[in-house]
């Protein structure tokens, strides 16, 4: 009598294990990799931003002159020990920015314990009798620094240095002059913002107006100056005038 199985043939359930088998073997490694990738950059995150191994533990200053390392350190208010990549590197950037003689700031971290702090100082063009010396003004009018001589190329100015808008505009004026018109010049005047006047050293007066268009009207004077003149006017720089 022929009879019949029902079921799978014998060695298919073997055959589908063995392949289940191979194929979890082969996911080991992959699980295994990836476990430890996880626990590298859980190590790395805490070495970097929680433990004492990379911690700020000094603070860098360059640029400084006119204002002291110490005093750029003690406003930056550096926290040590604090993990360099937690540092709030803008927040140091704008303390330091609140001195008046510096211009501007950029704060770095430089791994793997410091904080660089460069810093570019005002540059005085104009300077006013202040007392028994002189108050320094830079290229945007802004007063930051008293000495008692006026700087090789810093011109002397003579206006009210409260007046904020016209401090603006002299030293707009004064930056835009070369040095070959600065070496000839004695002083820079105003008593309002349209009437800036230049005295050289010889006691020949400039009308400058205001300090639109200063570059183009600093030229225009280099090559008026050669006419011989007690006055020059180049208050309207296309069409300037002497007398």
């Amino acid at each position: 009598m022929a009879t019949s199985t029902l079921g799978r043939p014998p060695g298919v359930a073997r055959s589908g294990g063995s392949r289940s088998y191979r194929k979890r073997r082969r996911l080991w490694p992959v699980v295994l990799i990836g476990v430890l990738l996880l626990a590298l950059a859980g190590t790395a995150v805490w070495l970097v931003g929680f433990s004492s191994v990379l911690g700020t533990d000094r603070v860098e200053v360059r640029g400084a002159e006119a204002v002291a390392a110490r005093d750029v350190e003690r406003t930056a208010a550096v926290p040590l020990g604090l993990p360099l990549a937690r540092q709030d590197i803008d927040a140091i950037a704008a303390r330091v920015a609140d001195l008046t003689p510096v211009e501007s700031v950029e704060v770095t971290r430089q791994y793997p314990d410091t904080v660089l702090i460069v810093i570019k100082e005002r540059a005085a063009v104009i300077g006013v009798a202040d007392g028994g010396g002189y108050l320094l003004l830079d290229r945007h009018g802004v007063p930051y620094r008293t000495v008692q001589k006026l700087p090789p190329g810093v011109l002397l100015a003579e206006f009210n240095a409260g007046n904020t808008p016209l401090a603006e505009q002299l030293g707009v004026v004064a930056a835009a002059l070369p040095g070959e018109l600065t070496q000839q010049l004695d002083r820079l005047s105003a008593t309002s913002e349209s009437s800036i006047e230049l005295e050289l050293k010889n006691g020949d007066r400039v009308i400058w107006g205001t300090a639109d268009e200063s570059a183009l009207k600093a030229a225009v004077l280099l090559d008026l100056m050669k006419q011989k003149a007690k006055v020059y006017n180049v208050s309207a720089p296309r069409h300037p005038a002497t007398r």
